[in-house]
């Protein structure tokens, strides 16, 4: 059995960002570029538990 908490503080964070090839378009001969990011996962509580069998 073993208990574990991932992101204990419930912070907001942007870990990774990069363009969105979806979402482009020109305006007035110029392109646009979109951008997403992505966020940390929210406070995760749990407990894990494994059997062995011989």
């Amino acid at each position: 059995m073993s208990l574990f908490a991932n992101n204990i503080f419930d912070k907001y964070a942007v870990v990774s960002t990069a363009n969105d090839l979806s979402q482009t378009g020109l305006n007035n001969g110029v392109l646009l570029r979109y951008y997403r990011q992505a966020v940390l996962n929210p406070r995760t509580i749990g407990i894990e538990g494994s059997i062995k069998f011989w």
